[in-house]
């Protein structure tokens, strides 16, 4: 108990050093971090306002557009940290921040431009902890650590693009139904599931929010 609270204290310090730095009110050593402070603090505040921008502009309310990137913000941390501190490979999140929103929020109170935003905007929380690996990996590496940066950037756009070529070249060459379900289970629950919080509006499922609270808790 005494070293979470000690390693809690530790985390509070970074990134009250973290956000001094990036407005510059601060002095910080970064040199051996992969990304610069400022780049961080920065590059992750305008990200998240761009998501925010770019649900805004498909159909979302502001506040919803808010609520469901702030969800997957603390689903990306708190699944992250599962990653880290167990040194699995991968941990997917049990809900998605487009599900939780409905069940917090409830579809009786959203437009149907809203919920047809919100079920086509996947928005994907579990990146973040593969990529802790790159940080623990960097632990180990000699030299100008800030290089992985560039070789996991490297290694994620030609996985998009072998991804989407793939996708694109199979389904019209060999026909989509040869493939099973991976090519049309995504999108055709994601309608399925519009249509019926459409059709059936629903108020907020106070009891599923109550195991999800507790689980969270817990954890």
């Amino acid at each position: 108990m005494h070293g979470q609270t000690m390693r809690r204290r530790r985390l509070r310090g970074h990134l009250r050093d973290v956000v001094l730095a990036a407005f510059g009110r601060r002095q910080a050593n970064d040199e051996g971090e992969l990304i610069p402070f400022r780049a961080a603090f920065w590059g992750a505040g305008l990200g998240w306002l761009f998501v925010v921008g770019w649900l805004i502009s498909v159909g979302l309310r502001p506040f919803l557009a808010f609520f469901v990137v702030g969800v997957g913000l603390q689903m990306t941390v708190g699944v992250t940290r599962i990653v880290v501190e167990s040194w699995l490979m991968f941990v997917s999140a049990p809900v998605g921040q487009q599900d939780f929103t409905v069940l917090a929020l409830g579809s009786n109170g959203m437009t149907p431009s809203s919920l047809v935003a919100l079920g086509f905007s996947r928005l994907v929380p579990d990146f973040l902890g593969p990529f802790s690996h790159v940080a623990r990996w960097a632990d180990f590496f000699r030299g100008n650590r800030r290089r992985l940066l560039v070789w996991s950037a490297v290694s994620m756009a030609v996985g998009i693009v072998t991804t989407l070529a793939v996708t694109f070249t199979l389904p019209y060459r060999e026909g989509a139904s040869n493939f099973g379900g991976e090519f049309r289970a995504g999108s055709h629950y994601t309608f399925l599931s519009v249509v019926s919080e459409a059709k059936d509006p629903a108020p907020p499922d106070w009891r599923l929010l109550l195991c999800f609270g507790a689980g969270a808790v817990t954890m």
